[in-house]
């Protein structure tokens, strides 16, 4: 299953749900590549890789090769991070990504880049973070999925770009030559003690979906699933990893430890509820 996290809106915690996404389907037992296609490359320095420093002057390959290059295998741009316990695969990306529309655009039947170099692998999950925009690199990881996962914040700007996103995914959708299905909506940030503003949000949301016709094709997970704003949640990617290694931060205090794994619990049930999904898909 490739998917891709997507929503052009950004500041929902999009690469952070990725990250420890990616990390709790790793703790079920699930082979997951990680493919950062955002210029920003905070995926990728998320997981503590600098791309300077670790990629680029060690001569290694990234997304931009990967993309441009025919003969550059997805093998050949893979990095292994291992932790404690989890065990991901990165394709990295590089600030030289935002100078390469153009070229990209240019490029024969380019929106389909990216899936001639997925064929044939040999993971359970790829899990594709494109930058929070509707550029040439959005399309080229939307024609390469098999489906979308859209994280929202329950909070007006968000839950109104669910409308542009639904869009978009729409014409995408026309494009593919295998269906685009959408696995549903994940929240992020969410804040229990907002009780009454989160109902009227989610009755908001409700509205776009079936002003939009998707009511019946697009699910709001249950909120078992739904990501906690926390502090420590943002601050681990700071660190360079994800949030199931901060019970071995000496650093860290044990009230951090303790929403640590508050939050690692709630993705373990998000990852758990995507399982599901995709073997019923």
């Amino acid at each position: 299953m490739i998917i891709t996290v997507f929503n052009n809106k950004g500041g929902v915690g999009k690469t952070t749900m990725t990250i420890n996404l990616a990390a709790a389907l790793n703790q079920l037992g699930k082979q997951v590549l990680l493919i950062d296609i955002d210029a920003q490359a905070n995926l990728t320095t998320g997981l503590g890789i600098d791309p300077l420093e670790d990629i680029e002057s060690q001569g290694k390959k990234d997304i931009t090769h990967l993309l441009t290059e025919p003969r550059t295998t997805l093998e050949e741009t893979v990095v292994k991070k291992q932790w404690k316990n989890v065990q991901l695969n990165i394709v990295p990306s590089h600030i030289r990504l935002s100078n390469m529309e153009a070229e990209l655009i240019q490029i024969i039947d380019s929106d389909r880049l990216l899936v001639k170099k997925l064929k044939n692998h040999n993971y359970d999950f790829i899990l594709i973070d494109p930058p929070p925009s509707f550029g040439k690199v959005n399309s080229i990881s939307l024609m390469a999925s098999s489906a979308i996962l859209i994280p929202t914040q329950l909070s007006s700007y968000p839950v109104r770009a669910l409308e542009y996103v639904i869009e978009r995914l729409n014409k995408v959708a026309e494009l593919k030559e295998q269906p685009l299905a959408v696995l549903g909506i994940a929240v992020s940030m969410y804040d229990k003690k907002s009780s009454n503003f989160n109902l009227s949000m989610s009755e908001r949301l409700f509205n776009i979906l079936e002003r939009s016709g998707v009511s019946n094709k697009i699910e709001l997970f249950p909120e078992s699933t739904w990501i906690p704003r926390l502090n420590i949640v943002s601050k681990c990617p700071d660190k360079g990893y994800p949030l199931s290694e901060a019970e071995f931060d000496d650093n860290l205090t044990y009230p951090d430890k303790e929403a640590a794994q508050q939050a690692i619990e709630c993705y373990a049930k998000l990852a758990e509820h995507i399982i599901e999904i995709t073997e019923k898909k």
